[in-house]
C-alpha cells in the first residue's frame, strides 16, 4: 500500500491538486474528485472489522429468530425488537440542571430539587461485533431454552427445513 501511494503517479495527482487554484472552484473540485478515483482504483474498500458477519446475521434471523417467533406466532421483527428490549438495553441519565418547583402557590410551599431523569436507550445489533453479537444469541437461547424452545447452534442449524417447518411469517 506505502509503494502506491508513494508513486510518481500519485505524487503528480497530489500535485495538480494543491496547485488548483483555490478562486476556481471548479478546478479544486475537479482534481478532488481525481484524487478521489485515482484511491478508489487503487485501493480496495476497507469494512470496518467491528461488524458481525453476513453468515452470523444469517443465522440469527433465519434460524435463531425464526424459531423463537414460529413457536410463538411472532413476526420475526417483533421478535427481534423484543430480544433487543430485554438484552440489549442501557439506561443513560440526563441531567436537566437545579429547578425550583412551587407544591402550591396558595401554601407557599416549594422547594429545589436536582432534575435528572434515566432513560432506557436500546441498543443496536449492527453496532456489535461478532464476539458481542454471539454473547446477544447465547443470551437468546438460554431465554428460549427455559420456555422450552430449542434454538440450534450455527453449526447444528439446518436453515432449509428450518425455512419450511416456519414457511408461514406472523
Amino acid at each position: 500500500m506505502k509503494d502506491k501511494l508513494e508513486s510518481e503517479e500519485f505524487y503528480n495527482l497530489m500535485q495538480h491538486y494543491r496547485m488548483a487554484s483555490m478562486n476556481m472552484q471548479d478546478e479544486v473540485v475537479q482534481r478532488y474528485e481525481e484524487v478521489k478515483s485515482w484511491l478508489r482504483g487503487n485501493f480496495k474498500e476497507i469494512k470496518p472489522k467491528s461488524q458481525r458477519s453476513i453468515q452470523l446475521n444469517k443465522y440469527y434471523f433465519g434460524v435463531v429468530l425464526k424459531i423463537f417467533a414460529g413457536e410463538l406466532g411472532w413476526s420475526v421483527e417483533d421478535a427481534h425488537d423484543y430480544f433487543k428490549s430485554i438484552f440489549l438495553i442501557d439506561y443513560k441519565t440526563f441531567s436537566w440542571g437545579k429547578r425550583s418547583f412551587d407544591y402550591a402557590k396558595s401554601l407557599s410551599v416549594s422547594f429545589d430539587y436536582d432534575e435528572a431523569s434515566e432513560l432506557p436507550i436500546i441498543q443496536s445489533t449492527t453496532k456489535l461485533n461478532n464476539q458481542e453479537f454471539m454473547d446477544y444469541i447465547k443470551k437468546i437461547q438460554q431465554f428460549a431454552a427455559e420456555q422450552g424452545i430449542d434454538v440450534p447452534n450455527p453449526n447444528e442449524a439446518d436453515f432449509e427445513l428450518i425455512a419450511k417447518h416456519y414457511l408461514r411469517e406472523y
